[in-house]
């Protein structure tokens, strides 16, 4: 009789991954990261919490860093969050594979962007 324990992770939550983040208007980021899915999806969640929050706060009390400053950084921080915040719809992250190797995330990663209508900023020529 054999056992088995072991504990299955689900794709979101296994790191090393290159991943999709797909929005409802169909537009596509495609990443990589050594995180997990979950973890680095949370990351893009709060550039764009950043940026919303500088953009209520620009007819509100005034902050350490001035709202417009701040709503530039988390542009910059993010291809996600430059898309989303001339667009209302839902972003869905997924995982598209999942990757040991640095190198070839990379490459796998490239290839993605590249061949795909994609959002990203370096359309895969990195």
């Amino acid at each position: 009789m054999v056992r088995n324990d072991k504990i299955r992770l689900p794709p979101e939550d296994k790191p090393v991954v290159t991943y999709e983040v797909l929005c409802s208007c169909s537009a596509s980021y495609i990443g990589e990261t050594g995180n997990s899915l979950s973890q680095t999806f949370s990351q893009h969640l709060s550039c764009l919490n950043h940026y919303k929050n500088a953009l209520s706060d620009l007819q509100g009390r005034p902050r350490k860093i001035q709202p417009q400053a701040a709503m530039d950084e988390a542009v910059k921080a993010s291809a996600v969050v430059e898309h989303a915040s001339h667009c209302d719809g839902q972003l869905v992250p997924q995982v598209i594979c999942q990757e040991q190797g640095f190198q070839l995330r990379k490459i796998k990663e490239a290839l993605f962007t590249r061949h795909n209508e994609v959002i990203n900023r370096d359309k895969g020529k990195e």
